[in-house]
């Protein structure tokens, strides 16, 4: 039987595990979870100082925090034997129980994000001219766990010019930083252009009727990857079961990897090359494109083979690293309303 007449848990010594007292009486499991987020977005239109130009000012806040409850307990089983008299007595069986655990309650995750930006945009035609830009500056400042908060900042802009949509230019650059990199090392400039012909738009083209589109572009840029460790280029020296130097083991960690420090490790880098052709008929029904890159990246972070005794460690991760890729791809669409 699952009970006893007196209500308790029946069990004999070959049936310890009582299966309501497993389900109903073993304790219990929560999560609890919390998740707030907020985004603010002001923007200004600035005609009156001058037409075209406009400001915009954004911040977003996020927080999560994820905490499991977990209290465990177990219950006695009892056998029931009636003597001869007809009196009636319970015999545990097995272990006597134990009390409910008072473990739970810890914080398992807790994540912040403070984000902050600024912009200032103009937007402009002069006849056949067309004229944008854009300048913006951000702040990113994340919060894992218990680790160390962690900045990326940056000013990134982009100027973009046409003539009657036919002759296209587009400057951008980057400036960014974060806290990955030693203070010399900590910014990286990254600049790109970008060219742009729409043959199309051109009067000798106008008589072909069944060319919507007909357009050749091409960019050249450089980008960074910020994927260091942190503090990898702080040395430490500690005393423990001997004489430990090198970059602390983690972001929040009072260990020593036994790695020397890289106090130059910067960004990882590349060179990106593209060419393109954009091409639509048929009332842009059917569309063609034709791109053609090549990356070159530089500066990876790679850790030197080999070593020597004498040096009496590895070797540190090192901007020494080098891959080459390019290819091409191709995108054929068709699109068309029946009915």
């Amino acid at each position: 039987p699952i009970f006893n007449p007196d209500g308790s848990l029946a069990g004999t010594n070959n049936y310890l595990n009582n299966i309501y007292g497993q389900s109903i009486k073993s304790g219990y499991r929560t999560y609890n979870q919390l998740e707030f987020k907020v985004d603010l977005n002001l923007k200004a239109n600035l005609d009156g100082i001058t037409k075209g130009l406009w400001a915009r000012a954004t911040g977003a806040y996020y927080s999560y925090l994820f905490e499991p409850v977990n209290r465990l307990k177990t219950t006695p089983v009892f056998e029931m034997q009636v003597n001869a008299a007809g009196d009636t007595t319970y015999i545990r069986r097995g272990n006597p129980g134990t009390p409910m655990t008072p473990s739970g309650g810890e914080v398992n995750s807790r994540n912040t994000s403070l984000y902050s930006e600024i912009a200032i945009g103009y937007d402009r035609k002069f006849g056949y001219h067309g004229v944008s830009a854009l300048l913006h500056a951000s702040n990113d400042r994340l919060v894992v766990n218990t680790f160390l908060p962690e900045n990326y900042r940056g000013i990134s802009g982009k100027i973009s010019y046409n003539f009657q949509e036919k002759y296209l230019v587009d400057l951008a650059f980057g400036y960014n930083g974060i806290e990955r990199f030693p203070s010399s090392q900590r910014y990286g400039l990254f600049p790109a252009i970008g060219l742009g012909y729409n043959i199309a738009e051109e009067e000798f083209m106008k008589s072909i009727t069944w060319l919507n589109q007909l357009k050749v572009r091409a960019s050249y840029g450089l980008t960074g990857n910020a994927s260091a460790g942190r503090f990898t280029y702080i040395n430490y020296f500690q005393s423990a079961d001997g004489y430990h130097f090198g970059a602390p083991t983690g972001a929040n960690s009072n260990g020593v990897t036994d790695i020397p420090a890289n106090t130059r490790v910067t960004w990882e880098k590349s060179k990106k090359f593209n060419v393109g052709l954009d091409i639509a008929i048929l009332n842009n029904k059917l569309s063609f494109s034709a791109d053609y890159f090549k990356n070159n990246f530089y500066d990876l972070l790679i850790q030197p083979n080999g070593g020597s005794a004498i040096f009496g460690a590895n070797y540190p991760l090192l901007n020494i690293g080098i891959i080459d890729r390019k290819g091409a791809e191709f995108q054929l669409t068709y699109q068309d309303k029946i009915g």
